[in-house]
């Protein structure tokens, strides 16, 4: 019975999103979302994951949004995620690479191929209490922090 109650802990604990251990290398903490061939999209789509991946004022920005997007559109998330941009993806030669470390701010570079288009994204990351989180994240002319502060709704 002791083994049946400690195994049902276990998984409800993984099932609630459990907090991670800190990443302590801001290039691991980026690498550890592009796993292949699915990246992990819960990390931002997840509120619970989210506090894990994301530092506390993009957690907050985007708990804003998804509230405004549930009142405006009936939608339980928002209609974008600054992993992989579009909505197919058909990820290949990945690549990773850290391209500042300043005391606690870091600038991480990921470049891929989706189908045939090539990608390249800047995660910009601090390092907290709790390891190192993304705090905006590069993308062409736009970025995480611009869309989660413009106005709902409004193109």
């Amino acid at each position: 019975m002791k083994q049946v109650l400690l195994g049902m802990i276990l998984l409800l604990g993984a099932c609630t999103g459990a907090a991670l251990s800190p990443v302590h290398d801001p290039l691991q903490a980026v690498q550890r979302i592009y796993t292949l061939p699915d990246p992990d999209f819960g990390v931002f789509e997840n509120p619970e994951r989210r506090v894990d991946y994301y530092t506390p004022r993009i957690v907050a920005l985007t708990a804003q949004q998804e509230a405004c997007y549930k009142k405006k559109f009936g939608m339980d998330h928002l209609d974008f995620n600054y992993i992989v941009p579009g909505q197919d993806y058909d990820i290949s030669d990945l690549r990773a690479k850290l391209l500042r470390k300043d005391g606690d701010d870091a600038l991480v570079q990921v470049n891929f191929h989706n189908g045939f288009s090539p990608i390249e994204m800047q995660f910009h990351l601090k390092n907290m209490k709790r390891g190192w989180l993304i705090d905006n994240v590069i993308y062409g002319e736009s970025s995480l922090q611009q869309d989660l502060t413009h106005p709902c709704g409004q193109e």
